[in-house]
């Protein structure tokens, strides 16, 4: 679990990362906010188990995010000298796909790994098609989940009202 954390720290620059299933990290941070800008929160929800809680640390700023089910999330920051913002975040379908906390004890670094997703060969397709999310990592573009590689970028689903 160590190394879900190592990872998430590497990705969101963050001074420290605490998974409630266990893990930790801690680095130089300085980054956390940048990041959130670049890769947004959705990817951090995605990672998580049903009920698993991250939070990321960084100078003057926290930022949790709690798995609530298959398609729910909620994103909580706050700023050391100023207020604390909470929201509710729709998960992608796709990641109801990943394990469930309920895995059997027999293979918990299954539960820890979230279902990869499906290679995008045509891109002016798969941005047509508004109403499924993509992920985009250092090997390509990517649907129904992240890619084998560092997530560098997360386009959410839109419906043509957004």
């Amino acid at each position: 679990m160590a190394d879900r954390a190592a990872d998430l720290l590497s990705r969101y620059a963050a001074q420290s990362v605490r998974l409630s299933s266990g893990g930790s990290a801690r680095g130089a941070g300085g980054g956390l906010a940048a990041a959130i800008d670049r890769l947004g929160v959705q990817p951090l929800a995605l990672v998580l188990l049903d009920g698993e809680t991250v939070e990321l640390g960084d100078p003057g700023v926290s930022l949790q995010v709690r798995r609530e089910g298959p398609g729910d999330a909620v994103m909580r920051v706050s700023w050391d000298q100023g207020p604390t913002y909470e929201e509710h975040l729709a998960v992608p379908a796709a990641s109801a796909e990943a394990p469930s906390a309920e895995a059997p004890a027999a293979a918990p670094q299954a539960a820890q790994t979230p279902v990869p997703g499906t290679r995008v060969d045509d891109l002016g397709s798969a941005l047509r098609e508004l109403e499924r999310p993509l992920w985009v990592d250092e090997s390509g573009v990517y649907r129904d989940g992240p890619g084998p590689g560092s997530l560098c970028a997360f386009i959410p689903a839109m419906t043509t009202q957004d």
